[in-house]
């Protein structure tokens, strides 16, 4: 396995190894549900951006992911479709 200076391979929850590393400039949010969204979203620097993939899009019904996402105070987001089935929200952290 190749090794660079810049990458560290973290094992085990997040919540355990990222806080302390934290603030990040690009997180990419492939977990957990909207009560999960907020802590990881606290980690991120001014103008960082937080990608959250994995949404169908014109889910019906509430949805506490995009809700979280698009109307959170410190964030402005953008739901984009990836695929006719799939969709992401990106968004970053106002200044």
């Amino acid at each position: 396995m190749r090794e660079f200076a810049n990458v560290e391979l973290l094992v085990g929850d997040w919540r355990e190894h990222l806080p302390i590393r934290a603030p990040f400039e690009l997180i990419f949010f492939d977990a957990g549900h909207a009560d999960d969204s907020e802590d990881a979203i606290d980690l991120l620097a001014p103008a960082g951006l937080f990608v959250k993939d994995d949404l169908t899009p014109n889910r019906p019904g509430p949805d506490p992911v995009r809700d979280l996402l698009l109307n959170h105070a410190h964030l402005v987001a953008v739901e984009v479709l990836t695929t006719p089935e799939t969709a992401a929200i990106v968004a970053a952290r106002r200044a």
